[in-house]
């Protein structure tokens, strides 16, 4: 799947990171059988077109998961199996390293807001130099992904699929590289564009519910600068312990808007994202304006 969903999930769900399913071993199960003779091997090896057959089924689903994917459509989870396991190796900005096994399964919730940002932000993946090989009982599909939102290439990339008990082939395991940076030359122009497609996505659904504290009142902006003005629906103005409460919603809204694809984009190509937060009684009781060294 494209780099840019995976990696708005690492920023969003830092913790949901996994180990991957394990097998075990039921009780009283019955030992492995015994290795079959060269006559079982050769009677369960498929014929040349058998396998092509294979190849080109593997490959069309591998090739529709691209194209729901680049068309940013949640529909893409349904390729991949229901134990599905996203391999990511995070890129620092220092350059460090570090690998994380995801169950996609955990994903699925939040598809619709996944693909909301990716398009948003015209992110796109785009493969090269891809080859299909057999691997196991199943295929593997390697190349190189470029991620058009962070101007990232990875070698590396692959995907495995494997046939379901009906027969039906399926992503049983994807890996790839993200990139904390992004890595364009900025861009005003990008900024402008992102801030305005967030604006047209929001127009007519405000004010919105966002959570039980929270309502997104409007969304305005000024050349580079979009803003979300917001109210806070159980604080009045006058609320006991609201000094020693705006510190901690500070750092919790700067996190957020660094995790953002969209906010992250922003303010990579030259803009900045502002919240005003509001009392339910109108009063404003603060606001901050953030840019692209405030996520550093």
């Amino acid at each position: 799947m494209n780099a840019r969903i995976w990696l708005l999930v690492l920023l969003l769900l830092p913790g949901l990171a996994l180990a991957g399913p394990k097998k075990k071993r039921k009780k009283n199960q019955a030992p492995a059988k015994a290795a079959e003779s060269a006559d079982e091997a050769a009677a369960r090896t498929p014929t040349a077109a058998e396998d092509a057959e294979a190849k080109k089924g593997a490959r069309a689903v591998w090739d529709k998961m691209v194209e729901l994917g680049n068309a940013h459509d949640p529909a893409v989870f349904g390729l991949y199996a229901d134990t599905a396991i996203m391999k990511v190796t995070r890129i620092g900005v220092g350059g460090g390293e570090r690998t994380q096994n995801f169950a996609v399964a955990i994903f699925l919730p939040l598809a619709d807001s996944i693909m909301a940002n990716g398009r948003l932000t015209n992110d796109l993946a785009e493969y090269k130099n891809v080859e299909i090989n057999p691997y196991g009982d199943g295929w593997k599909v390697t190349g190189s992904l470029y991620s058009t939102v962070n101007c990232t290439t990875d070698p590396d990339y692959y995907a495995v699929l494997n046939k379901n008990e009906d027969g039906i082939w399926q992503i049983t395991e994807e890996g790839q590289k993200s990139w904390a940076a992004i890595q364009c030359k900025a861009d005003p122009d990008v900024a402008k564009r992102i801030i305005e497609a967030v604006k047209a996505d929001y127009a007519g659904k405000m004010p919105m519910t966002l959570n039980d504290e929270t309502r997104l009142d409007s969304l305005t902006s000024q050349e580079l600068k979009l803003t979300y003005n917001q109210t806070l629906v159980n604080i009045p103005s006058g609320a006991e312990g609201l000094n020693d409460y705006v510190p901690e919603l500070a750092v919790a809204v700067q996190k957020m808007t660094c995790s953002l694809a969209t906010s992250k984009s922003i303010m990579h190509h030259g803009g900045s994202v502002e919240y005003v937060m509001s009392s339910n009684d109108g009063k404003r009781i603060w606001d901050a304006n953030f840019i692209a060294s405030d996520c550093k």
